[in-house]
């Protein structure tokens, strides 16, 4: 991806071949991980929709989004501000299940931005997101410079992780998270998208007098 010239030939089977073993290798390390995993998620799904249960895993996330597309409702345009998703679930969980539940955030990080910044807040980090991605893009695409492809893999990986963690957990808005995005964004950027200028040539010394 970053050295597209070094892709080609018996390069590009070796790398696949070693993309599949390692693909090999790690599903089945991690099969008996995954297989209890989905067997606790069709566990849960049985628990909330044939029983209403509501106390598992799957439950109070599904709880969770259903009072932050409330909280969502109740203010579309500007949110409710960034400290206030601790009382609204509290809220939310009092209301729903006559319990308190200390979560500061919707499982969410979609969500947790329109309940928190609105539409307004919710579109302009949506705008990061694209503007980046679509940068990134352009590079892959047009350039064979090892250092941009590189920035702009960089941008690619923070982009689909960001965005794929984002689904079921926090977006942005904790101290690591945070510094790590900007990191990836501003070094990833810089490096796809930053002009090269040449370095001045070096000026003749003045002769010496005597």
């Amino acid at each position: 991806l970053i050295n597209q010239h070094w892709l080609k030939g018996k390069n590009a089977v070796r790398l696949l071949l070693l993309l599949a073993a390692i693909g090999v290798a790690v599903a089945a390390i991690g099969f008996h991980t995954i297989s209890d995993r989905f067997d606790f998620l069709r566990s849960d799904w049985d628990a909330l929709g044939a029983h209403g249960n509501s106390d598992t895993s799957l439950g109070i996330r599904v709880a969770l989004w259903d009072i932050g597309l409330k909280a969502f409702r109740e203010m579309p345009l500007f949110g409710h501000g960034v400290g206030a998703n601790q009382l609204l679930i509290r809220q939310g969980f009092q209301d729903l299940f006559a319990k308190t539940a200390g979560f500061n955030h919707f499982h969410n990080g979609f969500l947790t931005a329109l309940v928190q910044a609105g539409i307004l807040g919710a579109v302009t980090l949506a705008a990061i997101f694209v503007v980046a991605g679509r940068n990134a893009a352009l590079v892959l695409r047009n350039s064979a410079d090892p250092i941009e492809r590189f920035g702009a893999t960089m941008v690619v990986v923070m982009v689909i992780t960001y965005l794929t963690a984002g689904m079921t957990g926090i977006l942005i808005g904790q101290d690591i998270l945070d510094s790590v995005f900007m990191v990836f964004l501003v070094s990833g950027t810089y490096l796809a998208s930053g002009r090269q200028a040449p370095l001045p040539e070096e000026m003749p010394l003045p002769p010496v007098t005597q």
